[in-house]
């Protein structure tokens, strides 16, 4: 994590934004064994299904399946056939992504030795970055070094959240500081007392 920024109201962070860095597509960067230097849309059985996958390292490795319904999707049955697919050796996460629009997307993610979870940040921005490279372009303006601002909404299990990011056109290798924003709750206020801290 880069960077911060919380949005208040009422004296309580109801939000918060996250720098998180720079997607990587290089496949030596997950690791994966496929004889490629990017996979995109890359064909192949895992399991007993037939899939065209999108792997990416958001600081940890992703792979993006795109689905037009991932709501009947077993992805507790189906996941550990991703996790443990020779073709990870380190095991990965796994995303599957229905396009609503070219604004929106839906995900469910699958991580690597938890199973399914409600909301995974590095999953929810593999998700739209891999939603960008394949074409589905939600530009929404330029910035002053003629760059395309883009923003996804992105619906997972329990929150929506955005992931935005500023990209050269066409260029999505060199979209930097890509920010997810998601909402914040109140949990707990704890205090910590320096006789416990040794």
């Amino acid at each position: 994590i880069n960077e911060l920024k919380l949005y208040v109201s009422n004296k309580r962070v109801t939000s918060v934004q996250v720098n998180m860095g720079k997607p990587v597509f290089d496949t030596k960067a997950l690791p994966c064994t496929l004889d490629e230097d990017e996979i995109i849309d890359y064909p192949i059985t895992i399991g007993a299904g037939s899939y065209n996958i999108t792997c990416l390292s958001v600081g940890n490795p992703h792979c993006v399946v795109f689905k037009k319904d991932i709501d009947s999707i077993d992805i507790n049955k189906i996941g550990p056939f991703f996790e443990k697919a020779d073709i990870f050796p380190e095991r990965i996460n796994t995303e599957f992504v229905r396009i609503v629009n070219r604004h929106t997307i839906k995900m469910r993610a699958y991580e690597r030795g938890n199973g399914e979870t409600f909301a995974c940040g590095t999953g929810i921005v593999a998700s739209a970055m891999a939603s960008y490279v394949h074409g589905v372009r939600p530009m929404i303006g330029e910035s002053d070094a003629g760059h395309i601002n883009a923003m996804y909404t992105v619906y997972a299990r329990r929150d929506i959240l955005a992931v935005s990011f500023d990209v050269a056109p066409g260029d999505v290798w060199a979209a930097e500081n890509v920010w997810l924003t998601g909402p914040a709750a109140f949990v707990a206020e704890i205090n910590i007392y320096n006789t416990l801290i040794k």
